[in-house]
């Protein structure tokens, strides 16, 4: 509160009132409830015997479990009318103040609050933490102790002001409840043949109105993601980032409501069902139908929330609320592939693990490096005579094919069944490739194929360079397209070619060409190290920490967009990176003056220096990367 402000107030509290003078009178904080981090409201009311001139409060409270976000004098005080309010928040020191003048201004009309009860000030609360087991924390009339100079509680009557002696203070409190827990759902679906189908994830929140989710599902190999898509509750969000990850066989979204100015607060409000994504499958491969209408021949394949698998740094599944990351319960789903024809052909690229499956779908490497991305196919059910494939990759200035031949079988199925036709055409230009295989194309013509194989089989790789001058950050994402020609002018859809038995249990087979069948691409990055300040995410030069951080740490979190330094995304200093980043340099950037006060990000800022904490004192995860002095991306 500011001298200058309250000086009539102030001037007041010097002149001496004998005890009873003006009969016991009082000062009352009520009590309130709140649940989960939702705000409430407690009233202070004034009890007196005579007209009140204007009055001071100071309210004490615990800084741990609550904060005071505004100390308002009520709309009776307002009517008065009240010439002079002043309101301060001293929320490092767990205080509040409210001084009133009713008569402060010319032409001095002699303004007054009646004898009586009156609600003369609302005390705006909101929860730091959700409590576990109910809490009540203290609301307490505090003299001597909060402003400059500091306060006591006074009313002011006949131009003399009275305190302790002359009223009581009656202290009040605020209970805080356990809220109903918060959940999220996977509500599972059918997938018909050669159709996608979506399951939709459903959000109760009884914690509070929510700001930011993040979700991380993984999928069973059966599935192949195709889309994640916002929900009715989160259509307007202004940031949405989705990362659709086959190669892990998951995906993860992010969403934040409210990220653009002029930040009008927009939520996921309170409540229950609230449809807040789908993610869109298709299935690798569909169950043949038996014919007896009396069984269910569908495949059921799991849906799972998981946390710290997903995405680049790994991901948690949380919702955001007042800046903070809460976990929720998890309620898993599943999808059922309908029975369909034996069309269950797959491509997709990247690199296997060791056990065959696909470990990853984006591929590091540095500036000048030669990166080597593999190629995969299988089909549970066809003997497959030709493969034809078309590439196709978007960066064409610092990513080109280079290896000879463009499309090396050496080490695959391909080389160890012997295909007798390899060819390929590459257009660095234009950044594509065509590749054509034929098993069997030399006498004595004997039907050579590829049996069939329900896991991934390596069929060639493709080596790409990257140019000493690529920046750092570049990505270069390679995909099966259709308008692929290489160096030609037909383009090359991506197709295998199968025999089939015509009709079943004929002896007679043909050749058939399948298309049509799902793809999983991947891609390339390049990824420095460097040291940091803290919320400097998007290495800017001149360490500036401004809302391109905060939109850095979310595309870092949701997009695998690569940075040097990942402890200088790490605003809150909490040794995971998640939405919960975002929205506290968000918080620091807009709110840091009162009320909010909302705090600067946690050393090393404003200014470089090295990490003082240790990211997880478990040692469950490993350190955030941040390597002092090499930078491969920075030059000699």
């Amino acid at each position: 509160m500011r001298r200058s402000v309250l000086l009539p107030l102030l001037l007041l509290t010097c002149l001496a009132v004998p005890f009873g003078a003006f009969g016991q009178q009082d000062l009352t904080i009520g009590t309130g409830s709140v649940s989960g981090l939702m705000s409430t409201t407690v009233d202070v009311t004034m009890t007196t015997t005579a007209p009140t001139q204007g009055f001071v409060l100071a309210v004490g409270y615990d800084t741990s479990k609550i904060s005071i976000t505004s100390f308002d004098p009520s709309a009776a005080v307002l009517a008065a009318p009240a010439e002079l309010v002043a309101s301060s928040n001293f929320d490092a020191t767990g205080g509040a103040t409210l001084g009133v003048v009713l008569d402060s201004n010319s032409p001095f009309a002699g303004q007054t609050l009646a004898a009586g009860t009156t609600v003369i000030a609302h005390l705006n609360i909101m929860p730091d933490l959700v409590v576990a087991a109910p809490e009540t924390v203290a609301l307490t009339l505090t003299d001597g102790t909060f402003g400059s100079p500091t306060l006591d509680n006074i009313i002011v009557q006949g131009g003399l002001s009275l305190g302790a002696g002359s009223i009581d203070l009656n202290d009040g409190s605020v209970d805080l409840e356990v809220p109903p827990p918060d959940s999220l759902t996977i509500v599972g679906g059918d997938i018909s043949v050669g159709e996608t189908a979506c399951a939709q994830i459903v959000l109760d929140n009884m914690s509070g109105d929510v700001q930011g989710i993040v979700l991380a599902i993984e999928h069973d190999p059966g599935l192949i993601l195709k889309s994640i898509n916002t929900g009715a509750a989160t259509a307007g969000a202004e940031f949405v980032v989705d990362t659709i990850l086959n190669g892990s066989n998951g995906g993860t979204l992010g969403i934040v409501m409210d990220f653009n100015p002029p930040f009008l607060g927009q939520t996921i409000p309170m409540g229950s069902g609230n449809h807040v994504a789908d993610f869109c499958y298709c299935c690798v491969s569909h169950p043949v139908d038996d014919g007896d209408p009396l069984t269910d021949d569908a495949t059921t394949h799991s849906l799972t929330f998981v946390d710290g698998v997903l995405g680049s740094p790994p991901l948690d599944n949380v919702i955001v609320l007042v800046g903070l990351s809460l976990g929720t319960i998890q309620n898993n789903g599943e999808m059922r592939c309908l029975p369909a024809p034996l069309e269950d052909t797959c491509f997709s690229c990247g690199a296997l693990d060791s056990e065959g499956n696909l470990e990853t779908n984006c591929l590091q490497g540095e500036p000048g490096e030669t990166v080597e991305v593999c190629f995969f196919w299988k089909d549970a059910t066809d003997n497959v005579a030709a493969f034809q494939l078309g590439i196709c990759w978007d960066n064409t200035t610092d990513f080109s094919v280079c290896n000879d031949p463009c499309f090396d079988i050496s080490g695959t199925i391909l080389e160890a069944v012997g295909a007798e036709f390899v060819n390929c055409s590459v257009d660095n230009a234009n950044g594509d490739m065509i590749v054509g295989i034929l098993l069997d194309f030399l006498p004595p013509f004997d039907r050579q194929t590829v049996p069939p194989t329900a896991d991934w089989l390596k069929i060639g790789s493709v080596s790409f360079c990257l140019d000493p001058a690529t920046p750092c950050g570049s990505q270069n994402n390679i995909t099966f397209c259709d308008t692929a020609d290489g160096l030609g002018n037909v383009p090359t859809h991506n197709l295998v070619t199968v025999w089939r038995e015509v009709p079943e249990g004929s002896g007679n087979y043909i050749l058939t060409d399948v298309q049509g069948f799902p793809t999983v691409g991947c891609c390339i990055e390049v990824n420095p190290e460097r040291r940091f300040v803290r919320g400097n995410c998007n290495n800017d030069p001149q360490n500036k920490v401004t809302i391109t951080d905060a939109a850095t740490v979310l595309a870092v979190q949701f997009q695998g967009v690569p940075v040097g330094c990942l402890d200088a995304c790490d605003v809150n200093d909490d040794g995971k990176i998640n939405l919960a980043d975002a929205v506290y340099l968000l918080n620091y950037l807009f709110k840091s003056g009162p009320p909010h006060n909302s705090p600067a990000p946690p050393s090393p800022f404003p200014t470089q220096g090295t990490d003082t904490t240790v990211d997880d004192p478990s040692g469950f995860h490993a350190e955030l990367d941040c390597v002092d002095g090499r930078d491969p991306c920075a030059g000699p």
